[in-house]
């Protein structure tokens, strides 16, 4: 009887093979010559950089422990306060078209431009890196949330919020009941991208 392999097989040797044949080429490129490291070294290195990693020997000379957690709390910051202007501005703009129009330009302006640009405006501004760094994790984290949410209040059926007008539904309950549970999951999606855009543009 002829035996036949477990499904999971495949899809578990896939990755060793792969990772193997990246640490042998890694080897080998390393051993022909120049300034690349080999593995064993790298590997020893890692200990030493993650087996204290929070040290703290001056502001210059700390452990990445504390890198990590400077970069968590800038990301945090940044990201909620883009969430807080973010989120509600969409909501504003998809449900007020006159709003959405006077927003257009500026957004087709400012939405392209690239981290590295709004870089040197915040140091300009702040006179700090901290700050800065914030600066432009918030815009950088703005556009997705902005652009999703105001597009899922556009997609909202118009018969939901005829009948809402039907019933003289006051803007919070239309809001509670019709936009805030229909345009959810467009604005997972913008949070989902902004937290992405979040952790490029640290």
């Amino acid at each position: 009887v002829r035996t036949h392999a477990p499904d999971w097989l495949p899809r578990v040797l896939a990755p060793i093979i792969g990772l193997a044949l990246f640490v042998a080429l890694w080897a080998i490129l390393a051993k022909a010559g120049g300034r690349l490291p080999d593995p064993a070294s790298t590997w020893h290195s890692a200990v030493e950089v993650f087996g204290n990693p929070f040290y703290r020997k001056g502001p210059n000379d700390q452990g990445i422990g504390w890198n990590v957690l400077t970069s968590l709390g800038r990301v945090g910051v940044g990201f909620g306060m883009a969430a807080l202007v973010g989120i509600p501005l969409g909501f504003m703009l998809g449900r007020f078209r006159f709003l959405s129009d006077m927003a257009a330009p500026i957004i087709s302006i400012l939405k392209p431009v690239s981290p590295l640009a709004w870089l040197p405006i915040g140091l300009m501004v702040f006179k700090a890196a901290n700050p800065a760094a914030i600066y432009v994790i918030f815009v950088c984290s703005l556009w997705p949330m902005i652009v999703n949410t105001a597009v899922g209040v556009r997609h909202i059926p118009q018969d939901y919020l005829n009948v809402a007008r039907v019933l003289n539904l006051s803007e919070w309950t239309v809001f509670r009941k019709i936009l805030f549970p229909a345009v959810l999951p467009y604005m997972i999606t913008g949070v989902r991208l902004s937290i992405g855009v979040a952790w490029l543009v640290i």
